[in-house]
């Protein structure tokens, strides 16, 4: 997959609410989350498509992301 349809497929997931990055790996057939889908939430994120729902805590195993309004 490429990394822009990566892209798109996480923003269309997250339409529907906040996920987490596993329930997204899940959601894209995925057993793992793979470097790819790292690579499209570090550029989301840089993009300020997407937000994470704690940002104090970046790596909180709680930690969902959701769509920047």
């Amino acid at each position: 997959m490429r990394p822009e349809s990566l892209e798109i497929e996480v923003l269309n997931l997250l339409r529907e609410g906040p996920l987490s990055k596993s329930e997204i790996s899940k959601h894209l057939g995925h057993k793992h989350i793979s470097g790819g889908l790292k690579k499209a939430f570090n550029q989301l994120l840089k993009q300020e498509e997407i937000i994470q729902t704690i940002p104090e805590k970046p790596d909180s195993r709680l930690q969902r992301y959701k769509l920047h309004n």
